[in-house]
């Protein structure tokens, strides 16, 4: 069924930068095997994207996205937030090459118009071998060669097949077609008899592996569309992107409380965009809680809790716009990681800092340096540096040195091994510290050793076994939110108060022995190691 049967709403055209035409044009020569010297030295570049292009988002009842338009308001591109960018009727008739045609009957163009989809036993062999399930073909009369009436998604492997007497099944599933709203556009619009325009002379660049071609289509397309401000329908079309990408591409650990899917996997998967434009409070949702309900009334995923307190337990991966979904390639740093604000948002980073005492001040202003905390590996470059610079590596043994006047009066002794010159710095002159960070979030530095969370598995009166989680609020982690996620893996009641021993700290309790439950979990979605987790068995105790 076309996307555009009906008025999809299309928002008021906008003018493209010159820097985003060319992007599109690059992603569209990109996803299409297109040459852009081939096109340039036959003049038909214009006729794929013209020089000056308007652009708009619309939002049909099957889906959302943006089109492209000539100066003239004449469609020329789309694409939505499923799909990749696939070009109109009009854009077709000046240049037919860019997309495989699979041919019909005149009879069958007619229940297109009405909303068909093109039905194998309707189409006519041969078929181009580049008519692949998966990428974009036209389908056109077989009578007028190069003239297309429709634009859809090839739905199965036509190359080389040869009879569809007696078959079934969807040749093309349609997206655009002859007379629906998109045609209608242009007032007194007809399908051309014959399109005279010749192939480039130059042959198509070789076509790159489907995926990684459409990765790069869609990475150029989306870094053009973002570059300018978002509306709320763009917001909206990027949460549902990596919404839809997360669910597709990530192996994701259920139940997870509606934070971490958000932050641990949403966030992450957005298409290249500055990270600063990004906030739910943009969308139409406005919040993390309505936003995932929208999506749990798209069958998309499966949430339990109440109000802003929920968790998501499942996810359908064989929702159709999942299964439909083309990955896109997320922004990447220098290093080729993923890369925006949200990356680390769960990823876990505890610092150990040192705080120098008065005593090596002295020390430090000679090296030029008065840092209120030092990591291990900045003693360590200070230390060498002064080392170096002093010559004190000793002549007789270069894995020693001679101390001069500071130095010694820190360390105490005038010769040292060179390896425990830091060790001996370190244990006598600073204070250990340190500091806490999740994605944006972050603690001050704090005095002393990283703290652990306690694990106490114990029985209470009347018998019944519990399982207290003490002390994670020390690593950002939000007591409420394990207290949803264990409700739902553990199948029990919990509670979160704070700790009697303790009252600064905050315990969660949840019904059963569960310490493995808990390990998993602190291990797994919260980046706990297990030096950072003490576990009690007060059980074995009392038997």
């Amino acid at each position: 069924m076309s996307l555009f049967k009906k008025d999809p709403g299309l928002k008021s055209l906008s003018n493209l930068k010159s820097s985003e035409r060319r992007k599109l044009y690059a992603a569209i020569c990109s996803q299409y095997g297109l040459s852009e010297e081939a096109l340039a030295s036959d003049g038909v570049a214009s006729l794929v994207l013209p020089p000056e292009v308007k652009y708009a988002a619309f939002k049909s009842p099957h889906a959302q996205g943006t089109l492209y338009t000539d100066l003239e308001g004449v469609p020329i591109w789309f694409r939505t937030r499923d799909s990749e960018l696939v070009p109109t009727l009009f854009t077709l008739w000046k240049y037919p090459y860019i997309v495989p045609i699979v041919n019909t009957h005149e009879y069958v163009i007619e229940r297109l118009v009405n909303g068909s989809n093109l039905m194998l036993p309707g189409t006519i062999p041969p078929f181009p071998d580049d008519a692949k399930r998966g990428k974009v073909v036209a389908v056109g009369d077989y009578k007028k060669p190069n003239v297309a009436v429709a634009v859809g998604y090839c739905q199965m492997d036509l190359g080389g097949m040869t009879e569809v007497v007696g078959t079934h099944g969807v040749a093309v599933e349609i997206l655009h077609v002859y007379q629906d709203w998109l045609f209608s556009m242009v007032k007194g619009a007809k399908i051309p008899d014959k399109v005279d325009v010749l192939p480039t002379k130059a042959p198509l660049q070789e076509q790159q592996p489907e995926k990684e071609t459409l990765e790069q289509a869609t990475q150029q397309t989306k870094e053009m569309d973002i570059t300018t401000s978002l509306s709320v329908e763009d917001m909206d079309d990027l949460f549902l992107r990596a919404t839809l990408y997360s669910i597709s591409q990530d192996a994701i650990e259920m139940p997870i409380s509606a934070s971490l899917f958000m932050s641990g996997h949403v966030y992450k998967n957005f298409p290249p965009v500055d990270s600063n434009l990004i906030n739910i409070k943009k969308t139409s949702w406005k919040k993390t809680a309505k936003y995932l309900k929208a999506m749990e009334k798209e069958d998309l995923l499966k949430l339990k809790g109440k109000g802003d307190d929920v968790v998501v337990v499942s996810v359908n991966k064989e929702h159709e716009k999942v299964r439909k979904f083309e990955p896109y390639k997320i922004r990447r740093n220098k290093s080729g990681e993923a890369s925006n604000k949200y990356k680390d948002s769960t990823e876990l980073q505890v610092t150990q800092l040192y705080k120098a005492h008065s005593s090596a001040s002295n020390f430090l202003r000679l090296l030029d340096s008065s840092q209120d905390y030092y990591t291990l590996q900045e003693i360590k470059a200070l230390v060498g540096k002064y080392i170096q610079t002093r010559q004190l590596v000793s002549k007789n043994d270069p894995k020693s040195i001679t101390a001069d006047e500071p130095l010694q009066r820190l360390l105490k002794t005038t010769t040292l091994e060179r390896a425990k010159v830091v060790d001996v710095l370190v244990k006598q002159h600073f204070s250990p510290f340190y500091k806490v960070s999740r994605g944006e979030e972050s603690t001050k530095p704090k005095k002393g050793q990283v703290p652990v969370v306690k694990i106490v598995e114990e029985m209470k009166i009347g018998r019944k076994v519990i399982t207290k989680i003490i002390g994670m609020e020390e690593f950002l982690i939000d007591p409420e939110e394990v207290s949803s996620i264990l409700k739902v893996k553990c199948s029990g009641s919990t509670t979160v108060a704070n700790n009697v021993q303790n009252p600064k700290l905050v315990e969660v309790t949840v019904q059963g022995p569960h310490f493995k439950t808990v390990q998993d979990l602190l291990f797994k979605q919260y980046g706990l190691k297990p030096t950072w987790i003490e576990y009690e068995n007060k059980l074995k105790k009392k038997r």
